[in-house]
């Protein structure tokens, strides 16, 4: 059944060290759902470690509910949202895997950018999510309707956007410290992302802006309907031109 139904790569960019791209699209999972998703790894000189952009954007002309995981290892650190802890635990649903998960908390976005840190390995990990006012953010464990535990008890967190068509997800995950376990001491514990703006998303261009606490902003555009690397684009956003060659642009 994958092999019959995998996305089809759209385009890719592995060969510079300090700024990888690849981008697929998908047209078969969901009857009447495209499927269009982008990861970059990007190094900055601001940060301890790469940055993962995550562009995921979902096309249909009904509503649904979208839900996107983002599974993990280590240990909840902070929020900058509120959210509710379950007094009672219950399986988040009853078929398509969701029978498997415990569901443990729950937020509602107000909008704008949503950060998660967690701490595995002694570092600290950033999920910086630019949500739309009230999505919702539930945490998750697997091991739910499991009675010889044969499942390991792994932790995840799901955006869940309810009653849309075409929208995009844009979310950016960051290592940015560590933690000694001998003086017990945090090195740069918070993200040096202040915001994730998505600043164009239409059925030609995407477009988002990284913020950051010091400096100046990244931005990373996709066409999404030309992959050509010889295709001279020219958009205007916030009142600035953009102009470049290829399916994609990020000034760094």
């Amino acid at each position: 059944m994958a092999s019959k139904n995998h996305a089809e790569k759209y385009f890719s960019k592995l060969s510079n060290d300090g700024q990888q791209i690849i981008s697929a699209k998908d047209h078969k999972a969901y009857p009447g759902v495209g499927m269009h998703r982008t990861l970059v790894m990007l190094q900055d000189h601001r940060l301890y470690q790469p940055l993962i952009i995550d562009l995921f954007r979902v096309e249909s002309l009904s509503s649904h509910q979208y839900d996107l995981p983002y599974h993990y290892f280590g240990q909840l650190m902070s929020t900058n949202f509120d959210f509710q802890k379950e007094k009672n635990l219950s399986p988040l649903g009853g078929d398509n895997g969701y029978e498997h998960l415990w569901k443990l908390a729950e937020g509602k976005s107000k909008g704008g950018t949503d950060q998660f840190t967690w701490l595995y390995n002694d570092n600290f990990i950033t999920l910086s999510m630019a949500n739309k006012e009230n999505d919702a953010i539930i945490f998750t464990q697997m091991g739910a309707s499991d009675p010889n535990f044969n499942l390991r008890s792994d932790p995840s967190v799901i955006i869940r956007r309810k009653n849309t068509g075409t929208t995009l997800f844009a979310n950016v995950i960051e290592i940015h410290g560590t933690y000694s376990t001998v003086t017990e001491a945090p090195i740069q514990s918070k993200s040096m992302i202040k915001e994730v703006s998505i600043i164009q998303d239409s059925a030609a261009y995407t477009a988002i802006r990284i913020d950051f606490i010091k400096g100046d902003p990244v931005h990373v555009i996709l066409a999404n309907k030309d992959n050509n690397k010889k295709t001279n684009h020219i958009l205007n956003i916030e009142n600035t031109p953009f102009k470049w060659k290829g399916p994609y642009f990020i000034n760094n």
